[in-house]
């Protein structure tokens, strides 16, 4: 799994700034719709009340997505940083570009919690493109 969405990170195709909209917008729509799966998982593996867990983990973690939303144009803008006097004649330009693994490292604390139940193997098999299919 690991190696094809790496293979595809490669194809550059999530440079462009709709893509990673889409991907986020997913990502909203999937915990939205798996939110009592999600919370009942919590429950189970850490005995988390649900309320707890809406507010620490389910509620910081929507938030953090329109963040991203709302700021994704922001962020990726390219910039001219500022020069010392030796390089006054240089032109730098800085593009932000996608390395490919943030997104998954700030969620992963949530699915890593929720194998017990299963609920990690659902949530992967979920179509979340036409470009992936992750079975």
């Amino acid at each position: 799994m690991v190696a094809t969405a790496r293979d595809f990170f490669n194809t550059g195709a999530t440079k462009s700034l709709t893509y990673r909209k889409n991907q986020l917008s997913l990502l909203k729509k999937m915990l939205l719709e798996k939110k009592t799966q999600l919370l009942d998982a919590l429950h189970a593996d850490l005995k988390k009340p649900i309320e707890e867990a809406l507010v620490t983990e389910f509620l910081l973690s929507m938030n953090e997505v329109d963040e991203a939303l709302n700021n994704l144009e922001e962020w990726a803008k390219p910039y001219y940083p500022s020069k010392d006097l030796a390089f006054v004649l240089d032109t730098c330009l800085v593009r932000k570009e996608p390395k490919g693994k943030e997104i998954l490292q700030d969620y992963i604390y949530l699915y890593l919690h929720m194998f017990r139940k299963g609920l990690l193997t659902h949530l992967l098999r979920i179509k979340i493109t036409n470009n992936i299919n992750i079975n």
